[in-house]
C-alpha cells in the first residue's frame, strides 16, 4: 500500500500541522466614547405627546375638582353664623368669612383681643398665634368696639 501524502500549505507544512503561534495576554480595551444621542423615532415621539395629553387632562380634571372644593367651602363659610378666621403657620391671615367681618371689621386690621382683666394678649398667646402653632385651644377675651364698648368672645382652635 502507497502512504498517502498529505496536502500542504503555501508554507510547505502540510495543512493542520501548521504550526501555531504564541497568543499575546489580552489587555482590557479602553471604553469607548459615548455615543450621540440619536433623533427620537415618529413612534416614540408620539408615544411621548401622548402621556403629556393624558397628564394634561388629568391636571385640567384635578384643577376642576378643586376649583369646586373651593366654591363648596366658600358657601360654607358664608352661611356660618359663627365667625370664622383661618390662619397659616405663623399665625397670618388666610381667610375669614362673612360673619368675621360683620363682628370684627377688616380682617386686614389687627385684632387687640385682651383678656378678662383687660390686659392684652402677648403676641404668642394671641388666638391667631396659638392657631398657627396648630394647638387645640379654648379661649375667651374681649374687644373693644368701636363705641368704646368691651364684646366677649370665645375663640376654639
Amino acid at each position: 500500500m502507497a502512504e498517502r501524502e498529505k496536502p500542504h500549505g503555501a508554507s510547505g507544512l502540510p495543512v493542520g500541522n501548521a504550526p501555531t503561534a504564541p497568543t499575546a495576554p489580552t489587555t482590557p480595551t479602553a471604553p469607548t466614547a459615548p455615543t450621540t444621542p440619536t433623533a427620537p423615532t415618529v413612534a416614540e415621539l408620539r408615544e411621548v405627546n401622548e402621556r403629556l395629553l393624558i397628564a394634561g387632562l388629568r391636571e385640567q380634571e384635578l384643577a376642576a375638582a378643586l376649583e369646586a372644593e373651593r366654591a363648596q367651602l366658600a358657601a360654607v363659610l358664608a352661611g356660618m353664623a359663627d365667625a370664622v378666621l383661618v390662619v397659616d403657620r405663623e399665625g397670618r391671615l388666610v381667610r375669614t368669612n362673612t360673619a368675621y367681618t360683620r363682628m370684627f371689621g377688616d380682617a386686614d386690621a389687627p385684632l387687640a383681643s385682651q383678656d378678662a382683666h383687660g390686659q392684652l394678649f402677648p403676641p404668642d398667646e394671641t388666638p391667631q398665634a396659638r392657631a398657627g402653632r396648630g394647638e387645640a385651644f379654648r379661649l375667651e377675651f374681649t374687644l373693644t368696639a368701636g363705641d368704646g364698648s368691651l364684646r366677649w368672645f370665645e375663640a376654639n382652635g
